[in-house]
């Protein structure tokens, strides 16, 4: 915990390192790192408010936590950043400098966190607010009214249009995270578009977007989507696994895993394809893919630390994207992460083999 000596606050070590990732990935900042401010105070108060309101943790835990206790208690907050992924940071040497950069780290009894999230809503549900509105107009309202849902469920913003539409849409906006230090700087967190497509509405959140919203997003993002809107579907969902120290997975350990079958799920092998420097390795990372990048399932495994520029890092990540392109989403993906990115080959037992794996139903 981190401490305001002024207002004798503690602060969450979560929200401190979302201030110094905010800094480190925005090149806009120039200054050293600095301290959070008092509005950071005020942000982890209102994370534990937050929380009163949606009190069920990702692993289906009861917290003990209600509006009657102090938001500045030290034990409160421990318990409550236990439960869901936080920041944390990772310190690699790039052109001979320490680059410190951040990561996502898994709740208690989790091995993945959501690292790329796509959801579509119907525009019904804000009805009553485009009751008898232009098309044009209603397009307008509803991007007002999903701005201050974000605002408060994700701690995103909704900002400019687009010169064009993307995915399929008619219009689309950035979705950002304002810094509180330097609050003109936006920090590129996903994208929201509208028009067309059965009359819904699509938010997307990127690994950016994942990592800076609000702590506990999955399970308030979750209930209001349950909760409050018509027809929600996740068309996209990924999830993330770092092996900082390489001692568990590997790119040569997926190779090893294809030969002997290990991401063979019945009847053929996917496909796999090998990028970087396998042949002649000059510091730059391999890749190994699985699967075709337009299938509804896709795993990559990669040297993450080279590909951020530390040519010695033994740091490899593993993701896997499932689109809705054959399978169901459900919206406890985003809730449930570890279970379904276990059942995702049958050698990813490797990551976690305690934890029931539950797979996607096939549509």
């Amino acid at each position: 915990m981190a401490i305001d000596a002024q207002n004798k606050k503690t602060l969450p070590l979560a929200v401190l390192f979302k201030s110094l990732y905010s800094q480190a990935i925005n090149p806009c900042f120039s200054d050293a790192f600095t301290l959070p401010t008092s509005d950071l105070w005020k942000q982890a108060e209102n994370a534990q408010t937050r929380l009163d309101l949606h009190p069920l943790s990702n692993t289906g835990q009861k917290l003990k936590l209600n509006s009657q206790q102090s938001a500045g208690s030290a034990s409160q907050l421990e318990t409550f950043y236990k439960d869901y992924p936080v920041l944390d940071t990772v310190l690699l040497t790039v052109d001979g400098e320490l680059s410190p950069t951040l990561i996502r780290r898994p709740a208690a009894n989790e091995c993945v966190v959501v690292d790329w999230l796509t959801v579509t809503i119907s525009v019904d549900t804000f009805a009553q607010q485009i009751a008898g509105l232009s098309y044009e107009k209603m397009h307008e309202t509803v991007i007002s009214e999903l701005d201050e849902v974000l605002k408060s469920v994700l701690g995103l913003t909704i900002i400019k249009t687009q010169k064009n539409g993307r995915s399929y849409y008619e219009k689309s906006y950035d979705l950002v995270h304002f810094d509180l230090k330097k609050p003109d700087n936006g920090i590129d967190c996903g994208f929201v578009c509208i028009g067309g497509q059965r009359n819904t509405v699509m938010v997307t959140l990127n690994g950016h977007g994942c990592a800076l919203a609000d702590y506990a997003w999955e399970q308030s993002f979750y209930n209001w989507l349950k909760n409050k809107t018509v027809r929600p579907k996740i068309t996209r969902v990924d999830y993330a696994y770092d092996d900082l120290d390489g001692s568990l997975v590997n790119v040569d350990w997926a190779d090893e895993q294809d030969t002997l079958g290990g991401f063979t799920s019945g009847g053929r092998p996917p496909s796999v394809e090998y990028r970087g420097d396998w042949k002649r390795p000059n510091g730059s990372g391999r890749s190994f893919y699985i699967g075709k990048r337009t299938s509804s399932k896709y795993c990559r495994f990669y040297e993450k630390g080279k590909q951020l520029g530390d040519t010695d890092s033994p740091w490899v990540r593993v993701e896997v994207e499932y689109k809705a392109k054959h399978y169901h989403l459900p919206l406890e993906a985003m809730l449930d992460a570890s279970e379904y990115f276990l059942a995702a080959y049958p050698c990813f037992h490797v990551f976690d083999d305690q934890t029931k794996a539950k797979k996607f139903e096939l549509i």
